[in-house]
């Protein structure tokens, strides 16, 4: 329907209409129905601020590639964690969260629960199942579900550790991949 997710590509989809594509969203859906577990997340007001501290800065650092609606660090240019929820199953986001390389290979993205271990242990008590779950409702609130801790408003850049080191990877235009 014209919205674009991906703002970093010049490359744009054609716009087929409704008519022009016909059943293929449900043609794509029935070829694919058993290769991803289907799931269901619970939700919970604990999950979503949970999940909000995950996306943050002192979390899993998912802001510094993804956007978030109109507000983005600089170099993010991974898909808008607004429209996830749209756009993806919860099935499908877990299996991609569990394990980026298994499902997209060569993908960017890091695993963010190596061997199925948190990073983490107190949250959620370490359950990488129940952080997924975390940051799905706390996506599946859109921008009701308040800032990621860590982006704000300006344009600032600024990265202030305070009681440990924060590992900051992003894609700066013009230079590449890079963690600092």
């Amino acid at each position: 329907k014209g919205a674009r997710v991906r703002p970093h590509m010049a490359t744009r989809m054609p716009q087929f209409g409704k008519l022009g594509l016909g059943d293929l969203v449900d043609q794509l859906a029935t070829v694919d129905r058993g290769k991803i577990a289907s799931h269901k997340p619970e939700f919970s007001g604990r999950l979503v601020d949970d999940g909000r501290r995950l996306v943050g800065k002192q979390g899993l650092g998912c802001i510094n590639c993804h956007t978030w609606g109109e507000h983005r660090l600089q170099g993010a240019d991974g898909l808008d964690l607004i429209a996830m929820t749209d756009r993806l199953s919860p099935g499908w986001f877990r299996a991609l969260l569990s394990d980026p390389q298994q499902l997209k290979p060569r993908t960017r993205m890091p695993t963010a629960w190596p061997g199925g271990k948190s990073f983490f242990p107190k949250i959620q008590d370490g359950d990488a199942g129940r952080q997924i779950d975390a940051i799905w409702a706390y996506l599946s609130m859109g921008d009701k579900g308040g800032m990621p801790n860590g982006l704000s408003n300006s344009d600032a850049y600024v990265l202030t550790p305070v009681e440990e080191p924060i590992v900051l990877r992003t894609f700066l235009n013009g230079v590449g991949a890079h963690a600092i």
